[in-house]
């Protein structure tokens, strides 16, 4: 029996390693991974905010890393896809783009201002189902009775997170509605930007796409931060280095998540890029310790993932079953809509996974 029990647990064993080596350092670990570092970049704000830093500044210095690194990325790999004719053709479609995405940039860093860290991950996860509403909307897309119970859910997580008084009574821990609001307008502009993606997809190589919104964040944030009657201030060094930091968290999530995407449906993808949520509840815990945790806002956080996870799986299903002859790969192209979802989170744009490349934001 002694044999017996030790055999079954070398086999148990066996088969854990085999899980183990066929997720790490796999596509899938790469999504997750992708999530991690998002969470640091957040957690790199919070903890430059108490210097007097604020979230123009940062995005500013987010834009600069980002076109540094899309620069690199183009000499070491010249666009195959994009020519300037393209861009010249496309080039109110890249402004827009850029405006928006601004906007979703925006949105988050602004809300790292009023709300912790974790409460803001979760509200910004939100965006596939606004992507998903703004199809239904502007592009006469179906939507299926699961995708709707799935926008349903997540709308109750955004109830349990913001605590209105009107609900909860005056005894809940109070949140800022601003720093609320901020969240949602982020995650409306990152679910928007994603419909904008379907025009740019098949004709832009990411670094370019990459580049135009690198611009905007580069030109946008100082008269921004005049027109809010915001002052601006030059970080010290160790500041500067924290805020590059981020800059670099983001970016490098951005490119493993795109390599990531190309080897993971979109299912299993939109689970794993939640590990930006959680991470960031936990780094919550370790940077900025005065938040703390409240238990709404971790069940309404869970209740937002879970939402979002099923409206991906939901459209990935539906598109599946509507094109019942493709190939595995050719359905991971066709579902490159709701893989957008994922990568805008991110703060990615891009080509469809199975292609060579992924616009990343």
């Amino acid at each position: 029996a002694a044999g017996g029990g030790g055999r079954s647990g070398a086999r148990m064993g066996r088969w854990g390693a085999r899980r183990i080596r066929a997720f790490w350092p796999g596509p899938s670990f790469l999504v997750f991974a992708s999530g991690i570092l998002l969470a640091f970049q957040g957690a790199a704000f919070k903890c430059v905010e108490p210097s007097g830093i604020g979230a123009l500044e940062a995005i500013w210095v987010r834009g600069l890393v980002q076109l540094v690194g899309c620069i690199v990325a183009l000499v070491l790999e010249p666009p195959r896809t994009s020519t300037w004719e393209t861009v010249y053709k496309l080039k109110w479609w890249l402004i827009l783009r850029s405006l928006i995405g601004y906007g979703g940039i925006y949105g988050n860093f602004m809300a790292l201002e009023h709300i912790s860290l974790g409460d803001s991950a979760a509200l910004l996860f939100v965006s596939p189902c606004i992507a998903s509403l703004a199809a239904w909307l502007f592009m006469e897309e179906r939507i299926s009775w699961s995708e709707l119970f799935g926008i349903m859910g997540a709308a109750c997580g955004i109830v349990l997170i913001a605590r209105p008084p009107a609900l909860f009574g005056e005894t809940a821990e109070p949140i800022s509605m601003l720093g609320v609001n901020l969240a949602l307008f982020g995650a409306t502009c990152a679910g928007l930007v994603i419909v904008l993606l379907r025009k740019l997809a098949q004709q832009m190589d990411w670094p370019i796409v990459l580049i135009a919104q690198a611009i905007g964040q580069l030109t946008i944030s100082y008269p921004a931060a005049v027109a809010l009657g915001r002052s601006w201030m030059m970080p010290s060094l160790d500041v500067a280095l924290l805020m590059v930091g981020g800059g670099l968290c983001a970016l490098v999530a951005q490119i493993i998540l795109t390599v990531g995407i190309k080897g993971t449906r979109v299912g299993p993808a939109s689970a794993l890029s939640s590990s930006s949520v959680l991470m960031s509840f936990i780094l919550q815990a370790i940077v900025t310790p005065a938040d703390a945790l409240n238990w709404l806002s971790v069940c309404g956080a869970v209740v937002v993932a879970l939402s979002c996870v099923l409206v991906a799986i939901a459209k990935m299903w539906r598109t599946a079953s509507a094109t019942p002859l493709l190939t595995d790969s050719a359905a991971k192209t066709s579902d490159s809509f709701v893989a957008f979802s994922v990568a805008e989170q991110a703060g990615l744009d891009g080509k469809a996974p199975s292609g060579r490349n992924s616009l990343l934001q």
